[in-house]
Formats: structure tokens, C-alpha cells, sequence
């Protein structure tokens, strides 16, 4: 981030957000230890909380947030960036605005990172909204749906899917995300807590050999990278088999693979994603992709609130998870929610609120 060193209006601000934070030092707030203690003592209705969002989720999010932080009785300042450069300068402004405390749903989760030294010096909480900030001390909380019961519901339904086509036993392949993200470790151990024993019975079998986490976790998270790896994998591994089903830790893995797939003229296999994207949601639809989990975001926003309501209270937010999220410089507390597995089946019943997804199901 843009260093703040010259004796202008940045640098008063943030000398008396320091000068704040050594006091609430003395009152049982910050701790000194880095901002997950509780906040800054306390601190009043109608205080600044500072968000910042990406992603193309960011104008929904926005509105939830407005919403969920106002009928809380704290004034939300928000940003949205197009990309991680963007977002870092406005996490300048934003401590400039001294908030109570700030939400970052990361761009960059690693890159982000360098921008919170002062905010750890100034006592600030940061709470990493859905995707978990790495490489860094200065995160007090993580809120995010749960990724281990994502692994296991879309295992789960995969097997589901291969019963329905009978026959068997069933060939499959595992897309595990970005291994520097904790959440992806926590989908595949969930995933395979469901899976090992079939692997083991000899219900399913991975022709690849690939099955241990290193081998599965995305090196590059793009479409582009999850086609080329299902190309190397029909070409070395299913000359002479069938690809029964794919385990993807997203929707959009997941339509990435339906399309190599289907370029390579072979059958289509189950494929479970996560997140009802749009486009996988119409997939679903349409018989290609089997199933996808639905996590709503209001639900998010509201955990996230529920948070700040804490804070303003000088009590410590009790996580539901203190072992697993661990961002390369501490375990993260986080405070999870559950996701709902989706398939054609009750896919309108589970988007009947949705304004977009519900048209999709009709």
C-alpha cells in the first residue's frame, strides 16, 4: 500500500487512530497481539465500518451490506473494485476514514495482505468476508460457508448422480481449488471423508492415480487451465475407459469440464460444482451438470453483521471453526455457515427467493 508518511490530513488521522488504539489498550480492547481481539473496547451505533468488496457479486453484495450494516445502527462506507490493484488503494482511503472495523472480500487474498500493516498497527479488526486473506496476522475473523460440508454434500450427490446411471463400478476424477487457499484443503478432506470408503470397496476407482490433494489443487484456477488438465487427463488415462463422474470444487471447473468433455466427443459424465452460478444453474437445468450447492449471500452478510454487533459490544464473537483456517501466518477463527446441496430436483425449491436463479428453474 501507498506509504503515509508526509504531515498532511492522511497522517493526522491515522496518528490519532493510533493514539486511540494504545488507549483502548487499557481498557481490555486490543490486546496488541493484532486486531482479533475484540475490537477497539467497544464502540457506539452510528460508527463507520469500512467494506470492501470484489468480484462479480459486488453490486448484490453492496446492497445487502448497505442494508444489513444501516438496520444495525452503523454506517457502512463501501468500495467495489475491478481488480486487486484498485482495491489496494482503496484500503488507503478506507483506513484514512478511520473505521471501527473493516470487511474485505479480497480480490487478491495474498496480495491484499500488505496493505493490512497499518490497519494491524491502528487496532483495526478485519473481518475477510468469503475468501480468506493469506499471508498475514493482521485478520481477526473469516466468515464463509462451510467448505468441508460443500465437499462432502457434492460428493455425496456425485455418487448420487453414478447411481442413477447404474452399472458400475465408476470412474471419476477430482478438481480440488487453489491449494494456498485453506478452503480448498477443507473441500477435498470433505469430499473424501465421502468417497475414500467407495474408492476402497472398489464402488468408484481414479484411472489418473491423481487422488492426494497436491495432485488435485488448481495451479491456476482459469477455465482455460481446467480444460487443458481434463485433455491431459482423456488422453493418458481414457483412451480405452469411460469418465464416469468429476468432483469439481466449482461451478465453474464444473463447466469448464462438461466443455473439454464434450469437445473430445466423448459421453458425458456426472459433474457435481459449487456456488449456483448462473450458467451452471442452467446447465443443471438442461441435463448436463448434475448438482451445485446454494450459499446465500444475505445469510453471509447477515453472519458477518452479527459480527460487528459483537464488536460494538467489547464481547469476542464465538467461532464455529478455530483449527482449519490457517493463512500462512496464524488460524484464522471462523464462523461458518452451512451450504444446501442442489440438483434439477429441488432446485426450485431451493431458489424460490433467488430473483434471478428462480427464473432459471421454471
Amino acid at each position: 500500500m501507498r506509504k503515509l508518511t508526509k504531515a498532511g490530513p492522511a497522517s493526522v488521522v491515522l496518528t490519532a487512530l493510533l493514539l486511540t488504539s494504545c488507549n483502548q489498550s487499557d481498557t481490555g480492547g486490543s490486546t496488541g497481539d493484532g486486531p482479533e481481539a475484540a475490537g477497539a473496547g467497544g464502540f457506539e451505533t452510528g460508527s463507520n465500518i469500512g467494506i470492501l468488496l470484489s468480484g462479480d457479486d459486488a453490486e448484490n453484495l453492496q446492497q445487502a451490506f448497505e442494508t444489513a450494516i444501516s438496520e444495525a445502527n452503523f454506517e457502512p462506507n463501501i468500495q467495489v473494485a475491478a481488480d486487486a490493484q484498485e482495491q489496494q488503494q482503496q484500503l488507503t482511503t478506507m483506513i484514512e476514514s478511520s473505521p471501527e472495523v473493516l470487511i474485505i472480500d479480497p480480490a487478491d487474498p495474498a496480495q491484499v495482505a500488505s496493505g493490512l500493516e497499518a490497519v494491524g498497527e491502528l487496532g483495526i479488526p478485519v473481518v475477510s468476508y468469503e475468501t480468506l486473506i493469506t499471508g498475514t496476522p493482521n485478520v481477526g475473523y473469516f466468515v464463509a460457508y462451510d467448505h468441508s460440508k460443500s465437499g462432502e454434500l457434492q460428493a455425496q450427490a456425485l455418487l448420487a448422480g453414478l447411481a442413477e446411471r447404474g452399472g458400475g463400478p465408476h470412474n471419476i476424477e477430482i478438481f480440488a481449488g487453489p491449494a494456498e487457499q485453506p478452503g480448498s484443503q477443507a473441500f477435498f478432506d470433505g469430499a473424501m471423508g465421502v468417497l475414500q470408503p467407495k474408492i476402497d470397496d472398489g464402488t468408484i476407482s481414479i484411472p489418473s492415480g491423481q487422488q492426494a490433494f497436491d495432485q488435485v489443487a488448481a495451479q491456476d484456477s482459469t477455465s482455460e487451465a481446467t480444460a487443458s488438465r481434463v485433455e491431459t487427463l482423456l488422453a493418458d488415462s481414457y483412451a480405452s475407459e469411460d469418465l464416469h463422474g468429476v468432483l469439481a470444487a466449482t461451478d465453474a471447473q464444473a463447466q469448464a469440464v462438461l466443455s473439454a468433455v464434450e469437445g473430445s466427443g466423448k459421453d458425458m459424465p456426472v459433474v457435481t460444482g459449487t456456488g449456483s452460478e448462473p450458467a451452471a444453474v442452467e446447465s443443471m437445468m438442461s441435463n448436463e451438470q448434475y448438482a451445485t450447492t446454494y450459499e446465500d449471500d444475505q445469510e453471509l452478510v447477515l453472519q458477518a453483521t452479527a459480527i460487528i454487533k459483537a464488536l460494538a459490544q467489547d464481547d469476542d464473537p464465538t467461532a464455529t471453526d478455530t483449527e482449519t483456517y490457517d493463512n500462512g501466518e496464524k488460524v484464522v477463527p471462523a464462523y461458518l455457515l452451512e451450504p444446501e446441496s442442489v440438483t434439477q430436483e429441488n432446485a426450485p425449491d431451493v431458489y424460490a427467493d433467488h430473483p434471478e436463479l428462480s427464473q432459471l428453474v421454471k
